[in-house]
């Protein structure tokens, strides 16, 4: 006889701890130590959700991420209760881990409901804390690309990494300075100079826009290119990974198949995902032709290769960023249709949630904002979950 799932997440009980989380403690240990306020709703909340998950092995599984010290486990099985909650209140019955004619592996849910089926996989990309140089290096270009410049983009070339993070604000005023001074006319591409500070070296490098590009802050970026002359983020690219073991794990199923996907960063963008998913936007120039910088999407993605369109076994995906169990009433998750998938797959089952939809010739991408609205949604108090901390760990909601 198999043993027995346990029923809940967390036993009921009174907490007294209110320390803040520590970095070396588990998100599970944390909740189930924390005793201030607001702390017994989300506990309510997960066990509730918990409950309604069918026995079996499913279940089991769930619970091991739920409890587990990993971060990484904790996030992959919250998310899965996340779907599963929201997508039973859509009106939809879920088979958890359905087999699959002629394979041995199973996907996350079958989605059966409104006179529709399909298959969901669910993928969690979380932030590794332990990689400190890489989150020095991040927060530069998340520092500086917002601050766009009209007749020039930046390259960034890194030589040498600090033990700490650089003075943001004076290399942000240094490349402005140095930008105003230049006529983007006579300067060739590629000019460089070098910026110092501490144990940091980068070469910055000058990107003359072209003519039709000059005077405009669109797209709302500075960067043109990053160390490496690679314009693809280190979360892009994990992203990407993910989602392509996701893409072919299955083969054909004969349904549509949707990736869900969270991601859960400080530093995460919409523009990772959608290097991931069409290829990073880099700059594409003509050898002296001063001003014929632009920008333009190296075809690299899940979605679209340097052929054409790949991976048309996947519908689309849907996508939450920062999915937090004591912030559940701020999560929007957005469905991303794939335009290019084969049509008999196509995913034309309603979802309460936005859209983003890609236009099959220049994957430009267009918002649909829906009435989706998580605390009504949830049945959850406007003041759910009646706290104020900070987020658990080191991530932002968007």
């Amino acid at each position: 006889m198999s043993e027995a799932v346990p029923a809940h997440i967390f036993e009921p009980g009174d907490r007294t701890d209110t320390r803040p989380k520590r970095d070396i403690q588990g998100i599970w240990e944390h909740l189930n130590k924390r005793g201030s306020p607001g702390y017994d709703g989300v506990r309510a909340l997960i066990n509730d959700w918990y409950a309604r998950i069918p026995q079996g092995k499913g279940k089991r599984d769930l619970f091991d991420k739920l409890v587990s010290k990993k971060s990484e486990s904790w996030h992959a099985g919250f998310w899965e209760l996340y779907l599963h909650e929201s997508l039973s209140r859509a009106g939809y019955e879920l088979e958890i881990e359905p087999d699959i004619a002629g394979s041995t592996r199973h996907p996350d849910f079958l989605v059966i409901g409104h006179g529709q089926e399909f298959y969901v996989e669910a993928a969690a990309v979380t932030e590794d804390i332990t990689k400190a140089a890489d989150r020095r290096t991040q927060h530069i270009y998340q520092y500086l690309d917002p601050h766009p410049h009209p007749n020039f983009w930046l390259g960034l070339d890194i030589n040498d990494e600090g033990n700490s993070g650089p003075h943001l604000r004076r290399l942000l005023a240094d490349v402005t300075k140095w930008f105003d001074g230049l006529d983007p006319d006579q300067t060739p591409y590629g000019s460089s100079i070098e910026w110092s500070d501490g144990d940091w070296n980068i070469d910055l490098i000058a990107l003359p826009k072209s003519q039709a590009s000059r005077g405009k802050i669109e797209p709302d970026r500075l960067i043109g290119m990053r160390s490496g002359g690679v314009g693809w983020s280190d979360m892009s690219d994990r992203i990407r990974q993910k989602v392509h073991s996701k893409a072919t794990r299955y083969g054909e199923l004969g349904k549509p198949y949707l990736i869900a996907l969270t991601v859960n960063s400080a530093l995460v963008e919409e523009d990772d995902l959608a290097s991931a998913l069409l290829g990073p936007e880099v700059v594409e120039y003509y050898e002296q032709q001063p001003g014929s910088a632009r920008l333009v999407r190296k075809r690299d993605g899940l979605l679209m290769g340097p052929g054409g369109p790949r991976n048309t076994r996947v519908s689309g995906l849907l996508v939450a960023f920062n999915v937090a169990c004591t912030h559940v009433g701020l999560v929007r998750p957005a469905l991303w249709p794939n335009p290019w998938v084969r049509p008999e797959i196509a995913f034309t089952a309603p979802l309460p949630f936005d859209r983003v939809e890609i236009d099959p010739s220049t994957t430009a991408m267009a918002h649909a904002t829906s009435d989706f609205d998580p605390l009504p949604y949830f049945e959850l108090a406007p003041d759910w979950p009646g706290f104020e901390d900070p987020l658990i760990g080191r991530r932002r909601i968007t």
